[in-house]
């Protein structure tokens, strides 16, 4: 629940669900996808491994300098409201790394990306609290 200043953010425990929404979304892909691999229900894409590799890299570097200008905005954020903001946009943007890492785990079998983008999610809760 929010007080009724206009300027007010949600409360923490609308973030907290927020935050576990984002990870238990994460974790269900990455289960399915695990399943999937172990049953051999998806055929390997293991051709685009390299490509997709790449990619996963390419978006948490990205993800992180962008996490870099959430956090220094966050930083000068002069109400609770915009608090909240940048950390459901900074959660957002790992949990797109945490995803791609899941695909690449359901595509190709590797775990590596998943891990590495789980963590690195886990990461972003601790960059932006909730306050």
């Amino acid at each position: 629940m929010t007080d009724d200043t206009p300027d007010s953010g949600p409360s923490s425990g609308v973030l907290h669900i927020i935050r576990l929404s984002l990870l238990l979304g994460v974790l269900s892909f990455g289960a399915a996808a695990w399943y999937l691999r172990k049953s051999e229900a998806v055929q390997d894409a293991a051709e685009s491994a390299t490509a997709l590799g790449i990619a996963f890299f390419a978006i948490v570097a990205g993800s992180a300098g962008a996490m870099l200008f959430i956090r220094q905005r966050r930083a000068n954020a002069t109400t609770p409201r915009e608090v909240a903001m940048m950390n459901i946009v900074g959660w957002a943007l790992a949990e797109g790394a945490a995803l791609l890492g899941a695909i690449i785990l359901l595509l190709t079998g590797s775990y590596l990306p998943f891990v590495i983008g789980t963590a690195y999610m886990l990461a972003a809760f601790m960059l932006f609290p909730i306050d």
